[in-house]
């Protein structure tokens, strides 16, 4: 009895291990769907928002109410807290403009200087054949010798990389700011 009661665990965990097997990318392809959906619709969300924001600035659409409307409509249910209806009343008519500043600071790196590019050199092999001593003694001086012109340019391509972002990752002058109100009384 303890035979046949082996023989059908190792059928099971035989069956479990296809099943596993087959049902794992399944699965990752599950959740990855999941992710690329959530991902696009925060996307999306983000284009209409900024779309909203677009349009309520624009003062080609001081006379479209309905536009407006439909601006502030999106503007409130993206925001996390609703609008108050006073608040989505001062944004449909213009009374209250959302701007946003926002410092961009572009990155640049420059590139290294072509001496510092040159690829590294390579070790050289020993000749074929019958290898004297003094095959390998001058084999083994030379590829010292490489070895050694390989770190003096690595030395200098890496301080040269240390300074140049050194200088480029300096602190932006102004921050960025985040979205703010302000109300436009004219």
């Amino acid at each position: 009895m303890a035979e046949s009661e082996r023989d059908l665990l190792d059928k099971f965990q035989t069956w479990a291990s296809i099943a596993s097997a087959i049902a794992i990318p399944f699965v990752i392809a599950g959740f990855g769907w999941v992710i690329q959906s959530k991902i696009a619709d925060q996307a999306a969300q983000r284009d209409y928002v900024s779309l909203a924001i677009g349009i309520l600035n624009n003062p080609k659409n001081q006379g479209n109410d309905e536009l407006k409307s439909w601006a502030v409509a999106v503007l409130d249910k993206t925001a996390p807290i609703p609008f108050s209806v006073g608040l989505r009343q001062k944004l449909a008519t213009g009374e209250l403009v959302i701007t946003q500043t926002v410092a961009v600071k572009t990155l640049y790196f420059p590139d290294p200087p072509a001496v510092l590019m040159t690829p590294p050199l390579e070790v050289l092999p020993l000749p074929s054949g019958k290898v004297t001593n003094g095959d390998l003694l001058r084999n083994t001086i030379e590829n010292y010798r490489r070895f050694h012109v390989n770190a003096a340019e690595q030395k200098y391509l890496q301080q040269w990389i240390r300074e140049t972002a050194a200088i480029v990752n300096k602190p932006a002058v102004t921050p960025a700011h985040s979205t703010s109100t302000s109300g436009s009384g004219n």
